[in-house]
């Protein structure tokens, strides 16, 4: 009998073993796929930034900027551009439970990594969709949008009308040959967040 319970455990181990290596190798698979992604993404200068915006730096310099030109942030509709894993869609949502929240990400497993890790995190409110902010242009009114996006892809989003109405805040990159209604530097390397107000009756700017 006790030979019996012994070879059990044993084959249990054994099991327990082979799905963790599974899992492991499951997990290699995920990270060569998004990496081989992101090789594919680099050569296309006009897509992405292959770097997260650091929340733990500029998060609340944003929640500043929001306080201040979104009027009321608990009423908003705030979405992440190029989202990622939809660290500052997930920063919003719980910063104001009541706004509504979107995270919007080109790349299909990031996106559905994103989702698993606001699961994981209770940031239910985040709404994760796949979609390229190049073909989208239909962002509703008074919209805040969030990016930290290359300025060759701002410039794009700007000339093709898809800011129109909405209050832009981007990371970093500005708008070529547009004023911002406002410049807030944050600490680290990402340097600066810009605040451009397109919408139709802008909000009157803090002194």
């Amino acid at each position: 009998m006790v030979c019996a319970a012994f070879r059990g455990e044993g084959v249990s181990r054994l099991i327990l073993l082979y799905i963790l290596q599974l899992i492991f190798l499951l997990l290699v698979a995920v990270y060569l796929y998004l990496t081989w992604i992101n090789l594919q993404l680099t050569r296309r200068k006009d897509r992405v930034v292959l770097l997260s915006s650091d929340r733990k730096k500029m998060g609340s310099q944003l929640l500043v900027l929001l306080e201040r030109f979104a009027g009321d942030p608990a009423q908003m509709h705030f979405i992440e551009l190029g989202a990622g894993f939809a660290y500052i869609a997930e920063l919003v949502a719980k910063r104001w439970p009541a706004s509504t929240v979107e995270a919007v990400e080109v790349v299909s497993p990031y996106a559905w990594l994103g989702k698993l890790r606001l699961l994981l995190s209770r940031a239910h409110q985040v709404t994760m969709k796949v979609g390229d902010v190049l073909t989208t242009k239909d962002y509703p009114t008074g919209s805040v949008l969030y990016c930290y996006l290359l300025t060759d892809l701002l410039d794009q989003m700007y000339q093709s009308g898809s800011l129109k109405g909405c209050l832009v805040i981007t990371l970093t990159f500005p708008i070529t040959g547009i004023e911002p209604a406002a410049i807030l530097p944050v600490a680290g390397w990402q340097k600066c967040l810009y605040v451009y107000d397109f919408r139709a009756t802008p909000s009157v700017l803090a002194s």
